[in-house]
């Protein structure tokens, strides 16, 4: 009677509506697509509600020094086609993107008195669109994306250097142009990163729940054989009593042959189960360090111009940037922290893919040595001409800059000397 009913069950279980993994798969990472937008939408309103109030203000300060309607009116045009930008590429990438890229190429090749508008807090947003382009695009679409930027840098460039007055060098064009060029590579990598990293992630949800199903249906399968062969033990067992108790030798052969059948049907082969192996990776973003004033200042007083002063009082801007710089210690603590565990991860992976994904700690750890000097010294070299810079910019990213070479610095010394330590581990086995 038990035999029946759990044969019934199993059966019932069977004769259930087949579910293809990757329905499974796709349901499971609806959450994941929503958390994805989620995170877009809150990126794209702290950029509408930080960096639009802060550019309205200096381009009300830059009215005070003299700068055309005309020149504002611009201005602030490019910057609200910036943040219309930003707001298109959740859901059109590519729209949102070419928004971006003229409304930067217009801002970059204006003429405004004394400094850039390509410095406007609202400049921000073009790297925002670079990224979500990159992070929703094929790859190939992608190198087209940074290819257009590399020539938009290059062309901005060119401007530049044909407005240049007289006495100032001409190098100072070209390593801004590569000081650009470095940090919209290194956003574009950190962007590529993060979506192998997604799709990795993706990869190994999908193998885990197809796992999953086929262990379920062994499971079935096994108890549903067990119950089968206990009955038709059983069975067996009747039948060859009958073969043995009776008289006629045909029945008897017959018995015989029934009951070798039941024997051969209880007969099950191995059953092989291979856990899945999930891929994990670390995508750090990139960032850089920005200008010390201690670099400009010095060559201030060698070049015989006003030095900058060192107060820099607390405002919005310097609660952001303590924001960000809390953000990035925090991390890469985490990375140097858990270190030994993205060792072990990156050990068991199929694709270690060990250059890529340390390289946005070294981008981090260079500039923020590289990066302060460098600017220092343009900034020197141009007099200090660039007065919003110097007035909010140069002082507040000083902390930041430090954070990422000390830090970063750690971090990846500290997942260096990991690798080793994993390494000398795995040697030692095959040597003794």
């Amino acid at each position: 009677m038990i035999a029946e009913r759990g044969s019934g069950t199993s059966l019932a279980i069977l004769a259930a509506p087949h579910r293809d993994p990757t329905t499974t798969h796709r349901e499971a990472t609806t959450v994941t697509a929503a958390e994805r937008r989620s995170t877009w939408a809150a990126a794209t309103l702290v950029a509408h509600l930080v960096l639009a109030p802060l550019t309205a203000l200096i381009l009300a300060g830059t009215w005070h020094l003299g700068a055309a309607v005309w020149q504002l009116l611009l201005a602030a045009g490019a910057a609200a086609l910036l943040h219309v930008g930003v707001s298109l590429a959740g859901r059109r990438p590519w729209a949102g993107y070419g928004i971006g890229a003229l409304a930067m190429l217009v801002l970059m090749t204006m003429p405004f008195p004394g400094w850039s508008p390509g410095l406007l807090p609202s400049a921000a947003c073009f790297p925002l669109t670079l990224w979500r382009l990159t992070a929703m695009v094929r790859t190939r679409s992608a190198v087209a994306a940074l290819a257009v930027t590399a020539a938009g840098i290059v062309f901005t460039e060119l401007v530049a250097w044909a407005r240049l007055p007289a006495g100032v060098p001409g190098w100072t064009r070209l390593a801004e142009g590569g000081l650009l060029m470095l940090i919209a590579g290194g956003g574009w990598l950190a962007a590529l990163l993060a979506r192998r990293g997604h799709e990795a992630r993706v990869r190994a949800e999908r193998e885990r729940l197809a796992a999953a199903v086929a262990g379920e249906r062994a499971g079935i399968r096994r108890d549903l054989h067990d119950v089968i062969a206990h009955t038709v033990t059983v069975m067996v067992a009747r039948i060859e009593a009958a073969a043995v108790t009776t008289t006629d030798p045909a029945t008897r052969r017959e018995l015989g042959d029934i009951g070798h059948g039941g024997t051969l049907a209880t007969w099950t082969g191995d059953m092989v189960f291979s856990p899945a192996k999930g891929v994990a990776a670390i995508v750090l973003t990139n960032s850089v360090g920005d200008p010390a004033l201690l670099t400009a200042n010095l060559l201030a007083g060698r070049l015989g111009v006003p030095a900058t002063p060192m107060s820099n009082p607390l405002t919005v801007v310097n609660a952001v940037l303590l924001g960000l710089t809390a953000g990035m210690s925090a991390l890469l603590v985490t990375a140097a922290v858990r270190a030994r565990r993205w060792v072990a991860r990156r050990r068991a992976s199929r694709r270690p893919w060990l250059v890529p994904r340390l390289l946005p700690l070294a981008v981090v750890t260079v500039l923020g040595v590289l990066l302060p000097a460098l600017m220092g010294v343009q900034a020197g070299v141009f007099s200090f001409q660039y007065w919003i810079v110097t007035a909010w910019l140069l002082p507040l990213l000083v902390l930041f800059s430090l954070t990422c070479c000390v830090l970063g610095t750690v971090a990846l010394a500290r997942r260096l000397w990991c690798l080793r330590r994993a390494g000398h581990a795995s040697t030692e086995p095959a040597s003794a």
